[in-house]
């Protein structure tokens, strides 16, 4: 390395170690800013939330020069703490060091008039004006109800009409939006409940019309709710109908003719009254099935046939073997008889 080299680095080391102070100079002088500025704040909130709680009872019991009273040496020690940070960036005296980027930094750190200024204005929020805003209130009482609440309150009779206009006007409406806002208030029963209703009630035509209209039902579907709810009305009659028409042509009382022309009073369309007809048939096909088995049993108890006749005969009506064999061993062992053979069919 030439001399000239070693001469460059030395300079460059040099220069380096100018410009960076030691820490330990700076250390007295961080340590009076904590002193000023920094210990002040903590102390100051600590009573600020203790006065605070001071200022939001004085509120609330109307005492308003009391509050202000408190308020005021916060506003001021705001001010002073600013001050304090301003006097602060100055070179201190009796020495070459300035402190105004130190502070600087740590203004933007600590910014001690923004921190108090947030923290006072949400302390004012909670302690001031929300208690200020409970007294007011209930001095001089400015709210109303709701729209919905003050249009129930005049369906339920807790004032006229008139008054319901001026409380209307009092929430800014006009008097031609007055009767539509109390239209749409009005309850109107939904399908459920108009079918409840309709069930204990005899509600008119045209009321039936509005109410079907305002859950709704377009004008050309209105015949075929007027005819579901008839239905509805006299469901559980129609289903007492239904019931006797069963028992009557199962029981082989009417014929499949006049099953025809009862079913053409239910309220079904044809493809329903074809499945029941249908499922009625088969019905009235088990019935007579079993008239014919039972017959055959009775013959046997009465000894009139032995067992192999009776299954023969069963065989006649039950297409399953396992079944009519079972039914005989159940006959059998009604007499006693423990039988455990294989069973064959037979006129005897």
């Amino acid at each position: 390395m030439s001399a000239l080299e070693r001469k460059y680095i030395l300079e460059q080391l040099q220069r380096q170690q100018a410009n960076t102070a030691p820490i330990q100079m700076y250390s007295p002088y961080l340590e009076m800013i904590k002193n000023i500025a920094v210990a002040p704040i903590q102390a100051l909130i600590n009573a600020i939330v203790n006065d605070m709680k001071q200022v939001a009872a004085n509120v609330l019991n109307g005492d308003m020069a009391k509050a202000v009273e408190k308020l005021t040496p916060y506003l001021l020690t705001s001010f002073g703490l600013s001050l304090t940070f301003d006097l602060l960036q100055t070179t201190v005296l009796g020495t070459q060091i300035n402190l105004r980027k130190t502070l600087d930094k740590l203004d933007r750190l600590l910014n001690p008039e923004l921190a108090l200024t947030m923290f006072l204005q949400n302390l004012n929020t909670v302690a001031v004006d929300i208690p200020s805003r409970y007294f007011l209130n209930a001095t001089f009482t400015p709210l109303l109800p709701d729209v919905k609440t003050l249009s129930i309150g005049y369906f339920k009779g807790y004032f006229s009409f008139e008054e319901l206009r001026k409380y209307y006007r009092m929430q800014g409406y006009a008097d031609k939006f007055h009767d539509l806002i109390l239209d749409l208030q009005d309850f109107t029963p939904s399908l459920p409940h108009i079918e409840r209703i309709m069930r204990y009630y005899p509600v008119p035509k045209d009321v039936l019309e509005d109410w079907l209209r305002e859950n709704g039902v377009k004008e050309d579907e209105l015949q075929m709710w007027f005819d579901y709810l008839d239905y509805v009305m006299l469901r559980d009659e129609y289903t007492k109908y239904e019931t006797i028409i069963r028992d009557l042509y199962v029981s082989g009382y009417i014929s499949d003719a006049e099953l025809d022309v009862y079913l053409q009073r239910l309220k079904a369309n044809p493809q329903e009254r074809a499945v029941i007809k249908e499922m009625w048939q088969l019905l009235k096909l088990k019935n007579l099935y079993k008239y014919y088995v039972d017959k055959q049993i009775y013959l046997f108890r009465k000894g009139t046939i032995d067992a192999e006749t009776l299954l023969s005969r069963l065989q006649k009506f039950i297409t399953d073997i396992d079944i009519a064999e079972a039914i005989v061993l159940v006959e059998l062992a009604r007499q006693g008889i423990d039988y455990t053979g294989r069973l064959e069919g037979g006129e005897g």
